[in-house]
Order: C-alpha cells, then sequence, then structure tokens
C-alpha cells in the first residue's frame, strides 16, 4: 500500500528528461539567501558553431548529409541562445533581489545612524 502512495505523489521539482537541458535551473530552484557557492557556470554541451554556413548560391552544391549538418548546428545554435538567454534572465533576477537586499541592509544602517545620532 506505501509503494502506491509513493507513486501517487508528485515530485517536488519537474522532471528532468531531456539531457540538453539538465544544467539549466527552473525559477523555483533561485536561491533565496546568497549563495555559498560561486554561480555555476554555463554548460559547455552546447557552443556556438565554428561552422561557416553556406550563402544561398553555395547550398545547392551541398550533399545531403552537409544540409543537414548545417540545419543541425542551426537548431544548437538556437539552442545556444536560448541558454544564454534563459541564463541571462536568471542572472538578472539574482541582481535584482542582491540590490533589494542590499537596500533593506542600507536602510537599517541609516536607521541605526540616525538613532545614534540622537542618542548623542
Amino acid at each position: 500500500m506505501t509503494i502506491n502512495n509513493q507513486l501517487q505523489t508528485p515530485p517536488a521539482t519537474p522532471v528532468k528528461t531531456y539531457p540538453l537541458f539538465n544544467h539549466l535551473q527552473y525559477k523555483s530552484d533561485i536561491p533565496t539567501k546568497p549563495p555559498t557557492a560561486p554561480v555555476p557556470v554555463l554548460s559547455k554541451q552546447l557552443q556556438p558553431s565554428p561552422f561557416i554556413i553556406p550563402n544561398a548560391n553555395e547550398t545547392d552544391k551541398l550533399t545531403e548529409f552537409e544540409r543537414i549538418t548545417v540545419e543541425y548546428q542551426n537548431r544548437l545554435n538556437v539552442l545556444h541562445i536560448a541558454e544564454l538567454e534563459m541564463e541571462n534572465l536568471r542572472l538578472k533576477e539574482l541582481v535584482q533581489q542582491r540590490e533589494f537586499e542590499l537596500k533593506k541592509v542600507n536602510d537599517v544602517i541609516e536607521e541605526v545612524i540616525v538613532s545614534l545620532e540622537k542618542t548623542l
């Protein structure tokens, strides 16, 4: 009976089934406290292509394999751009969170300074 209950409860975080996206973090994974470890670096799986994409005149001369290779590399480049944009948004959210936390700390410091000036 316990096994059935365990199978019916959904996982706490979404199941990541695509290996290309295992390194991406969901919005819920963004820490609410300052990180103790350095911010993770982007995955090395997808990198911009050094492959030169031929122009329209040269496309007719490509073999079927070369056409498929170009299309595949274009898709990898699009995925890499999407990955960079997601990382950029995540970092922007972290920056906004840190700025908010710093503003709160700054406000507390100003209150302490004002109260100390009043006591002197």
